[in-house]
Order: structure tokens, then sequence, then C-alpha cells
């Protein structure tokens, strides 16, 4: 959020960085790149256009895949996975002769 060093965009289109935060009174305290600064209620601080602190990616959980033991498994490969040296009759990648 609207942290201490984050560049934010108020409602009003004024874009600023955050120097100050008074939770109590609800307002932050913007810098602008004049250096002037100027407070604002939190509720007029529209985007944050720079977090100080990249956020914190959750892993993502791969879920075991599911085996279903009851059909045989035929460990030949697939025509789809085998290795394909000679060219077929139904081969139709460009330049290869048949």
């Amino acid at each position: 959020g609207a942290v201490s060093g984050a560049e934010v965009v108020t409602a009003g289109g004024m874009v600023g960085t955050v120097v100050g935060r008074d939770e109590e009174r609800q307002r932050v305290t913007l810098e602008f790149s004049n250096g002037d600064r100027v407070d604002f209620l939190l509720a007029a601080i529209q985007q944050v256009t720079e977090p100080t602190e990249a956020p914190v990616a959750e892993e993502a959980v791969i879920a075991d895949p599911v085996v279903d033991e009851t059909r045989p498994v035929d460990p030949s490969p697939s025509a789809e996975e085998a290795p394909r040296d000679e060219p077929t009759d139904d081969d139709t990648t460009p330049g290869r002769e048949k």
C-alpha cells in the first residue's frame, strides 16, 4: 500500500512519493518532484504505482498427478513422442523430401 517511499497517484491525478503516514488522522504526506510536501487523506490515494518492496510471490502448489493403478501402463512411446528420423507419407513439413 501507501507505505513510506512508495510512489502514488492521488484521485486528482497528482503523483508523489509517500514520506509520512499518520494512521490516527488517516493521512499521508506526499513529496513532489519540486520538493514540496502536502498532506492528503488516505482515501485520496487512487493508486500505488511503485511500491518500495516487491510483493512476495506465493509458491505454486503442484498437486501430485492422479495415477489410475487399475489400468496397465504401456511402456512404448506414443506416436507423438516417438522420434522421427525418416519422413513419413503424411509428413507435411516444408523442405522435407519423401
